[in-house]
């Protein structure tokens, strides 16, 4: 790291002992970017995603743009899942209905973020773009699947990290809320909601 890298780093995580005790191949996944700034020299999503996928060609696109790329110094993400070694993971594109995701467990830190979506009963209240509405309204689910961590075998997790069994919602919270809404919108008969749903599941060998 640079020392303008450390600059930018210790703005979101000051104690240098959490950034450093994270994995190697967290830190690889570092965008180029001037987090305080955004300075236009700043790496895109696309210059960022085609140069990472030639360092971890397991990890797909959408979710290095919608994770990593934006999160990467989240001091909850560093906690629970930047100790996790990124060549031993594997990400699977899969369809899940309500029985998948009735055993999805959210984050502690992130769970009164969800309830509050959860409960929106206005379709135009969703905190969304109108894209993402557009979208919902013509084919009843989310635009951009979320990403969901399979716990269940992971074994040796640090005491640091919160990893809820079986499955975690590591990206995706705003998405997770609105499909909870939407479902009860639906059951009012004043929406309609897909019976699957797209989902990034991560496992880690």
């Amino acid at each position: 790291m640079t020392e303008e890298d450390i600059r930018i780093r210790r703005f979101y995580i000051p104690d240098d002992e959490v950034w450093e005790r994270s994995h190697n191949t967290w830190k690889q996944l570092k965008p180029r970017r001037n987090f305080n700034h955004r300075d236009p020299s700043d790496e895109k999503p696309l210059e960022y995603s085609q140069r990472i996928i030639s360092i971890f060609n397991n990890i797909p696109i959408d979710v290095l743009i919608q994770w990593q790329f934006e999160h990467i110094y989240n001091l909850d993400m560093v906690n629970n899942y930047g100790w996790i070694n990124y060549h031993e993971v594997t990400f699977n594109l899969v369809y899940w209905s309500e029985k998948e995701f009735s055993k999805v467990q959210v984050f502690s830190g992130f769970k009164d973020y969800v309830d509050r979506r959860s409960i929106i009963s206005n379709f135009e209240h969703l905190s969304c773009t109108d894209e993402d509405k557009d979208y919902w309204r013509q084919f009843g689910t989310w635009r951009v699947p979320i990403i969901v961590l399979e716990t269940e075998n992971i074994i040796n997790v640090p005491n640091y990290a919160e990893l809820n069994r079986p499955y975690q919602l590591i990206e995706g919270h705003t998405r997770f809320g609105n499909y909870n809404a939407i479902k009860c919108l639906s059951e009012q008969g004043k929406v309609q909601i897909s019976n699957k749903h797209k989902v990034f599941l991560m496992s880690v060998s």
